[in-house]
C-alpha cells in the first residue's frame, strides 16, 4: 500500500522508493530515515534500551541509498545478515546494491558486531564497511 503524510509505520513493515520519489520517516524525536529513489528498508521493532532509557529503532534489508539521520535523540540498530552496526546520536548511509553493498558513518559513532560472536568495532565518521 502506498504510505502518505502521517502514516504510521509498523513493526514488519518494508517501505520503498519509486524511481521518482524520495521517502522520510520521522521519528517523534525528529530522527529521520531517508530513502533516496529506488530503496528499500524494512522496520524491525522498536525496543526499549536498559543502559540509556531511550528507544532503539531497529532496521534490515536496505537496498539502494539509506539514510539513518539519529543524531537528535534515538539509538539505532541495523542488521545486514549476521552484521549489526548500532548507533547512537549517528548518521548512517547504507548503500546497497549487487555489486559493493557498504554502509559509512556520516557522522557520530558506530559500533559493528557479529551475531555469531568476536570482537565489536567502533566505527567512526568517514568509516566505510563492506555488508557481505
Amino acid at each position: 500500500k502506498a504510505l502518505e503524510e502521517l502514516s504510521l509505520v509498523q513493526p514488519g513493515d518494508s517501505v520503498k522508493t519509486g524511481p521518482q520519489s524520495v521517502l522520510t520517516l520521522v521519528t517523534p524525536s525528529g530522527d529521520k530515515v531517508i530513502l533516496q529513489p529506488t530503496s528499500e528498508v524494512t522496520f524491525v521493532s522498536l525496543e526499549p534500551t536498559s543502559t540509556t532509557g531511550v528507544s532503539r529503532y531497529c532496521f534490515r534489508d536496505a537496498h539502494g541509498e539509506v539514510n539513518f539521520d539519529f543524531r537528535k535523540a534515538g539509538d539505532l540498530e541495523f542488521r545486514a545478515g549476521p552484521r549489526k552496526v548500532r548507533g547512537s546520536r549517528a548518521h548512517l548511509r547504507v548503500a546497497r546494491d549487487r555489486r559493493a553493498p557498504s554502509l559509512t558513518v556520516v557522522a557520530g559513532t558506530g559500533y559493528l558486531s557479529h551475531d555469531k560472536g568476536g570482537e565489536t568495532i567502533i566505527l567512526r565518521a568517514g568509516d566505510t564497511i563492506g555488508l557481505e
